[in-house]
């Protein structure tokens, strides 16, 4: 990373790591979670918000849904729309930004603008925030959960085998849960400074 680079993203205030190699399965050679790309329109997401803004509107408008099923203990099975968003050049290196409590993807589009410059940018809006699914009925919202959701993400769903990490409050719990992940199982996947 450039001077420059950092100095955008120190400015911005969140965390940062990486660069991160993808590819962690956490306890099985088929994955521990799945999901499928499914387009801008997912099998059912929640499509009757009231936008109070011009710019979520047009931040939703602008994004892409896929359908996540967790296999983590507590939400076996459960199934999810997760909204995301990809930015920038895909051969500029790539960066993963991942919200707090109890923000989006949304707090990130001041930055994404001087971001997607250097890099390819994706971010994603975790189950219960954003324009993400809010499932309630026994779902539980856990750090494991979403750091298998990321590891998906980045993976299968944005197709990345290295990126870089930009986290804010949550979002770096998150962050280093999945590289927790990535730690205990090296020959999967593997964090670099």
């Amino acid at each position: 990373m450039d001077r420059r680079s950092f100095l955008k993203l120190a400015a911005a205030g969140p965390a940062l790591v990486g660069p991160v190699s993808a590819g962690c399965t956490v306890g099985n050679a088929e994955g521990y979670a799945s999901g499928t790309a499914i387009g801008s329109q997912p099998s059912a997401p929640q499509t009757d918000f009231t936008f109070y803004s011009p710019l979520a509107e047009a931040w939703y408008r602008a994004g892409d849904y896929f359908e996540w099923t967790s296999t983590t203990r507590n939400n076996a099975g459960r199934r999810v729309n997760v909204f995301y968003r990809t930015f920038g050049n895909r051969s500029n290196p790539a960066l993963v930004l991942l919200h707090g409590y109890p923000t989006s993807s949304f707090d990130f589009r001041e930055m994404i603008s001087f971001l997607e410059e250097d890099y390819f940018v994706a971010v994603l809006d975790f189950p219960g925030f954003g324009f993400s699914d809010k499932p309630q009925d026994g779902y539980s919202y856990m750090l494991e959960d979403d750091a298998m959701l990321v590891d998906h993400f980045v993976r299968e769903i944005v197709g990345l085998s290295r990126f870089h990490l930009l986290t804010h409050d949550r979002g770096g719990s998150v962050g280093f849960a999945l590289l927790g992940n990535y730690l205990a199982y090296p020959t999967v996947g593997s964090f670099s400074p």
